[in-house]
């Protein structure tokens, strides 16, 4: 699955309209879940994007021995995962 959907992005950037259309409906169908079970689109963004960036990193940099993530490394960016969350279903305070 992985590899269709690289290859569905890399036709996206080319300008194909159907995988464009495809692509972007795959994008918000995913922010909606995420948003269904956090609750806040911004939260659900700031997620999203963490998460597209532990995926590039690992597709891009997976094999590459000095950039792999250490165990601890990732559940650092976990627990600021879940601070984000947190935070994010707090009720506003006073301005």
């Amino acid at each position: 699955m992985d590899r269709a959907l690289v290859a569905m992005a890399r036709l996206a950037q080319q300008g194909h309209p159907k995988a464009q259309a495809s692509f972007n409906r795959i994008l918000r169908l995913w922010l909606t879940a995420l948003e269904e079970q956090l609750g806040s689109r911004s939260v659900s963004r700031a997620v999203k994007l963490m998460g597209d960036g532990l995926y590039y990193e690992a597709a891009f940099f997976g094999g590459v021995e000095a950039e792999r993530q250490t165990e601890s490394e990732l559940q650092d960016v976990l627990k600021i995962v879940d601070l984000v969350v947190r935070e994010g279903r707090r009720p506003p305070g006073p301005t």
